[in-house]
């Protein structure tokens, strides 16, 4: 089998997992994961396409309202160093699974861009021989937040630990309307009832 057919395999066999029905499973207090999104950019000078990923946690404030702190790296870009977004969005339940869990949630919420450069010494050589040396450093910006976010997000657990999510929105800011398409993988310890 090649290695595109065993990855086919386990990603089905994770999405057709699922807990026991009969167990209520309580959802964790802290989850922490990954996501990789896919975004579409209109501006008023344009537009293009953008990819993102970047880790994610993910906060209990009640038993079905889950808050998502989300950091994304996105590129293709020109430049050097690093940009990306940051958002901090809150899951509302809209429909519950057979063990109790949020499977469609809606989104809303609120997030800004970011960007790290690291700019390596140089030096100069002048004509009477002397070098003149520029030190080498890093910064790092965010704005503040403002841009507002909307989507819908399904979780779907697929191990004691592990769930996998997908989500779509739009992102409104910054002069720019954002569709966005995401997945992610959260990993935390859950219990069952």
């Amino acid at each position: 089998m090649t290695k595109h057919a065993w990855a086919l395999a386990v990603v089905v066999g994770l999405l057709a997992a699922r807990p026991a029905d009969a167990q209520e499973v309580k959802l964790p207090r802290f989850e922490w994961g990954a996501i990789g999104s896919g975004f579409g950019v209109i501006t008023f000078d344009g537009g293009g396409a953008v990819a993102g990923g970047g880790p994610t946690v993910t906060i209990g404030l009640t038993p079905r309202i889950r808050i998502d702190v989300i950091g994304q790296f996105i590129g293709p870009l020109d430049g050097s160093g690093l940009s990306g977004l940051y958002e901090a969005q809150i899951r509302f339940p809209l429909r519950a699974s057979a063990n109790g869990t949020p499977s469609l949630s809606m989104t809303a919420g609120a997030g800004g861009l970011f960007a790290y450069y690291r700019i390596s010494e140089r030096r100069t050589e002048r004509p009477d021989g002397s070098i003149v040396v520029f030190p080498g450093y890093s910064d790092l910006r965010a704005k503040a937040p403002r841009m507002a976010t909307f989507g819908i997000a399904h979780q779907r657990i697929v191990g004691g630990h592990t769930s996998f999510i997908l989500g779509t929105g739009v992102m409104l800011g910054e002069g720019a309307i954002i569709a966005r398409a995401s997945a992610g993988v959260s990993f935390s310890k859950r219990r069952y009832r």
